[in-house]
């Protein structure tokens, strides 16, 4: 009985370490969406986006100097 305790607990402890993992990268992904989000935003709507709201950095891949 002792065991099979000890067992149902580290099956138990597991599944909460994955759950627990699962919701930390959840939440990384989420914030690195609302991040881009006025970049997706630009690349949609160029002519409503304010150019202030614009986060150039996530332009560098163009390699292009000024977008204005």
């Amino acid at each position: 009985m002792y065991m099979r305790n000890q067992t149902k607990k580290k099956v138990n402890d597991e599944f909460i370490s994955v759950i627990d993992f699962s919701i930390k990268n959840f939440l990384a992904r989420f914030s690195h969406f609302k991040e881009l989000s006025e970049t997706l935003k630009f690349v949609m709507y160029h002519d409503v986006i304010s150019f202030n709201k614009l986060n150039l950095f996530q332009f560098y891949w163009l390699e292009m100097k000024s977008l204005k």
